[in-house]
């Protein structure tokens, strides 16, 4: 049987703590389906309580756990490796085979364990802790944390409560068939549904008074190598920098969206062509090799982007043929 973890002491200032807590939880309340839930909670995660991984269970009728599907390609390759440290050969996992975790739920408060051969196959896991999640009294899950002792329980105590939280407000919106907020949870920009629609507004604007309008999309083309060299979290913030240095270069009349999980894509009202590829080289020499602020910048944890431009009418009178040539441009610059 895995030992129990005593909770260490924080030696992190409280105002510190605090304002890394707070930037943390807002993508979680902010979270428009499960799956990005998940994903903004593994960063939260991480920058709160110091975890190297994380998932959310959430508990069936029957009383099984179901992994809360990521949107990131990379953390559901993550999770399934985490469920399998559980034990859990299909979907769910079935909290009696994991004693510590069926402990947690029945008294309800975390219990952090050595991973022992819960997560022998994990070299980078020292300690799992499980926080149950509830929300006005009624059981939601199990934020499951792994990573080493370090790991402060009551942090992620209190991330399980917003989880459980934003995990039944979710549910209800739902319900209710309202709109779920159109944001990108970790870089606070439109997700590609929203800048999509948009998009399509502006290109029906155009066409109707005889206007043009463009896109700029850029890409970082490292995106995936920094992350598994760095880790999501540097790398997301790296991301949010860059989503930053585009805003602040944008007219007020520009729409700024995610680009897959790779990039952004900047709508041009009544741009042309031309202005639309001087504002794509313009930009990205501008914002090539960003890196993280401080006074040590880590190395090789940069940027190196790529961008692309199309215009409407010119190159399509949709949305799909003009990513279609805005892609095809910025390929042929990454080349």
């Amino acid at each position: 049987m895995p030992r129990k973890i005593p909770a260490p002491v924080s030696l992190v200032d409280p105002a510190d703590a605090a304002a890394v807590a707070m930037a943390a939880l807002l993508p979680v309340h902010a979270a428009p389906s499960q799956g990005r839930l998940a994903d903004a909670t593994a960063l939260a995660a991480e920058r709160v309580a110091g975890a190297r991984h994380a998932l959310v269970l959430l508990e069936g009728d029957d009383g099984e756990l179901t992994p809360m599907q990521p949107v990131s390609a990379e953390r559901r390759t993550q999770q399934r490796a985490l469920v399998a440290a559980l034990g859990a050969s299909g979907a769910r996992v079935r909290p009696d085979l994991v004693p510590a975790l069926a402990e947690a739920i029945e008294t309800g408060a975390p219990l952090m364990i050595e991973a022992g051969d819960l997560a022998g196959g994990m070299p980078d896991v020292e300690a799992v802790c499980f926080a149950p999640m509830e929300s006005a009294g009624e059981r939601v899950g199990v934020l499951a944390a792994f990573g080493h002792h370090t790991m402060q329980t009551h942090r992620l105590r209190l991330l399980a409560e917003h989880v459980a939280s934003a995990t039944m407000n979710l549910r209800s919106a739902q319900a209710a068939g309202e709109a779920a907020p159109a944001v990108d949870v970790t870089r606070a920009v439109f997700d590609e549904r929203k800048i999509e629609a948009e998009l399509q507004r502006e290109i029906a604007r155009a066409v109707r008074y005889q206007r043009e309008v463009s896109i700029c999309v850029m890409e970082a083309t490292n995106v995936r190598l920094l992350r598994e060299r760095f880790g999501e979290t540097l790398t997301e913030q790296l991301m949010q920098r860059l989503g930053e240095a585009l805003a602040g270069h944008a007219r007020e009349i520009d729409v700024i969206g995610a680009y897959r999980d790779s990039g952004y894509t900047m709508v041009l009202a009544e741009a042309s062509a031309a202005g639309a590829e001087s504002a794509a080289h313009r930009l990205c020499a501008e914002v090539q090799g960003l890196t993280l602020d401080g006074p040590r910048p880590i190395p090789g944890l940069e940027l190196h982007l790529a961008a692309g431009w199309a215009t409407a009418p010119d190159d399509g009178v949709d949305v799909q043929s003009l990513f279609a040539a805005a892609q095809q441009r910025m390929y042929r610059q990454a080349a």
